[in-house]
């Protein structure tokens, strides 16, 4: 569940490199839907509509917020009374806007947020609005082979490319630097860097996945919670 992605950034090149090099990987194996629009530009709403399939009110308030216990079925739910096990992992605060209490009681046998990440090392520093991405891939990992006789959904919920678009170092600018330029022109760049940067987490453990044997009989969906203006 992609931060701030707009399908109009997905060809971004940096020279002949694709900014989001793994999805374009995966989109050769893929069903593209490139005409689907998040219809409010908050994270916490946009988990409404695609847990649920429905529309958030039309309103300065979230249904997350104001209706946390509604009684509609959640994707977690209807695949847990099938048989598969489930987990949620955000790199973030689930507290933002009421995400965690919408979740609770939504079936879930597993939600890893900001404060349980943040006590397992090595990547458990901050990085922008939320700990290094890498964080998710070996309780992800974890969770998927704890009981092979099951199928499982996970659900990864990366932080970047969040504002303030941050990395963890300069191996992940593949745009450059943002040093020296003003502030519409630094924060293009800097979007860019955050982008690869959580493009290329989903690259390790997609290879994480396949060396353990986890990608013969999984399905990928690949979706951004809303776009990402960038002064526009």
């Amino acid at each position: 569940l992609f931060e701030s992605f707009p399908a109009a950034y997905l060809n971004l090149k940096a020279g002949d490199r694709h900014i989001a090099e793994t999805w374009h990987r995966l989109a050769r194996n893929a069903l593209s839907a490139t005409n689907h629009y998040a219809n409010c530009p908050l994270s916490a709403n946009v988990m409404f509509s695609i847990f649920t399939s429905a529309y958030e009110m039309n309103s300065r308030h979230s249904v997350i917020q104001a209706h946390p216990g509604i009684g509609l079925k959640t994707l977690p739910e209807v695949l847990g009374a099938r048989g598969y096990r489930t987990c949620h992992i955000h790199t973030g605060g689930l507290a933002y806007a009421g995400q965690n209490r919408f979740l609770a009681g939504r079936g879930y046998d597993r939600i890893l947020e900001y404060n349980d990440l943040v006590r397992v090392p090595p990547y458990n520093r901050q990085v922008g609005w939320g700990l290094d991405e890498r964080a998710m891939i070996q309780p992800a990992v974890d969770f998927m082979k704890g009981d092979p006789s099951r199928p499982f959904f996970v659900v990864l919920q990366p932080v970047n490319p969040h504002h303030p678009y941050e990395i963890p170092d300069d191996s992940f600018a593949v745009a450059g630097s943002p040093r020296g330029l003003d502030g519409k022109a630094a924060a293009w760049v800097k979007y860019q860097n955050s982008l690869h940067y959580a493009d290329a987490v989903l690259g390790m453990l997609v290879e994480r996945m396949e060396r353990e044997g986890l990608m013969d009989n999984t399905l990928f969906i690949l979706v951004a919670d809303h776009g990402e203006a960038i002064y526009q």
